[in-house]
């Protein structure tokens, strides 16, 4: 079944970003005529910033803020929606990204070499990919962090197929000496895809659901915007985590993520430095907070955070380094101060420089206009620009095959 189908060359649909400490939901309408989506209404339901609590505690917390956030996208929003669309049909299209630490995104990619050419047929594609399923599944059975957990798989899909280095088509009956797929399985904790459910039941009964992790949304609408670049590592920056995934090839090859993020880093200052914590979180944004002369602390602090980036830069899955270029997610205010800890992190471990792209800046100048770009950069929210931009363009990404 289609994820998207068309009236009037427009879809209307319902975005949830269900972050590591905060929900966003949005109405968002895809005109294919158009390069992005226009946001009709979002809103973010954020945790508390104030302790940090245990994991069965923070459960419940992002349940309650699932909750909320679509009691005001049922109320508020639709009021909005009404407005600004009259007579428009109900939304028939609910797009749900969850992001680490609630997620997680395993990738494989498979080789299959042969010194004579051979042609590329869908039988050995799906061996390979069966091959790719069957290795995903054992690391996730390996995983003692993924197995105590209970997971649901929500999307199982090949990201990319490469004959001899180049992308193919398999309606094409290309031959090749070597053939390279990579395999991705989305997996997200299941009192979420339960919760997802319900939601979906009470306000929105007549619509298609699909959930993947924020990281698929990320690396492909990174894809999009870089199609010539073929080896990043992306970084997802939010309020209670910070994942990882490293791209080779132009395949999405390995993911990780530690469960520390802004708001963590946040915390940890205001106990060490005083202040409360919001004054904490605000002084991420100051050109002046690293070169005051008197912040020892917080410059131990971010030497701290910059050891918990490298660490998860020496568990890139293989012997390579890290990429060149880093391209970054995190919140327009504070992408500063988190690209100096970004390149400083993959310098420790590389020993050379690094390249750091702030994706968010690169959404909005590919695909918004002015009055867009105002309006975003006064909500500061980024994340949704991601999984609204995926939402926009899943539907002509032939090798998403949602199952």
């Amino acid at each position: 079944m289609s994820f998207f189908n068309k009236h009037n060359d427009a879809t209307l649909g319902v975005v949830i970003d269900i972050g590591s400490a905060s929900v966003l939901v949005a109405f968002v309408s895809s005109d294919t005529k158009k390069p992005s989506p226009d946001i009709i209404w979002s809103h973010r339901e954020h945790l508390s910033l104030r302790t940090a609590a245990r994991d069965d505690q923070n459960a419940k917390n992002i349940m309650t803020a699932l909750m909320n956030a679509a009691l005001e996208l049922d109320t508020v929003g639709r009021r909005v929606l009404d407005q600004a669309l009259p007579g428009h049909s109900e939304p028939r299209h609910l797009a749900i990204s969850v992001a680490a630490p609630w997620s997680y995104t395993v990738s494989k990619t498979i080789a299959y070499t042969s010194e004579e050419a051979f042609k590329v047929t869908p039988e050995l594609v799906r061996e390979l990919e069966r091959t790719a399923e069957q290795k995903i599944e054992l690391e996730l059975n390996e995983d003692e962090v993924a197995a105590s957990l209970g997971l649901t798989v929500v999307v199982r899909t090949t990201m990319a197929i490469l004959g001899n280095g180049y992308t193919i088509g398999l309606a094409t009956g290309q031959t090749a000496t070597t053939l390279s797929l990579s395999r991705a399985c989305a997996v997200v904790q299941s009192y979420l895809t339960a919760a997802v459910a319900d939601l979906r039941d009470k306000i929105l009964p007549h619509a298609q659901s699909r959930v993947h992790s924020f990281m698929l949304a990320y690396y492909h609408v990174a894809r999009a915007l870089y199609p010539t670049t073929s080896e990043y590592c992306l970084v997802d920056i939010t309020y209670e985590a910070t994942e990882i995934g490293v791209v080779r090839d132009g395949m999405l090859q390995y993911c990780t993520h530690t469960p520390y993020g802004a708001f963590s880093l946040a915390r940890d200052i205001a106990e060490r430095g005083g202040g409360t914590l919001e004054e904490s979180y605000g002084r991420l944004t100051s050109d002046l907070f690293m070169t005051d002369e008197n912040n020892k602390e917080r410059k131990a602090l971010a030497h701290e955070y910059e050891l918990r980036l490298a660490s998860l830069f020496h568990e890139t899955g293989d012997t390579l380094t890290i990429p060149k270029t880093i391209i970054l997610h995190v919140n327009l205010e504070t992408e500063d101060y988190f690209s100096e800890r970004l390149a400083t992190a993959a310098a420790q471990v590389t020993k050379s420089t690094h390249h750091v792209i702030p994706v968010s800046n690169a959404l909005l100048k590919a695909y918004y206009n002015d009055d867009a770009v105002r309006d975003i950069k006064t909500r500061h929210d980024t994340a949704m620009l991601i999984s609204a931009q995926f939402f926009h363009t899943a539907r002509r990404a032939d090798n998403y095959d949602w199952q």
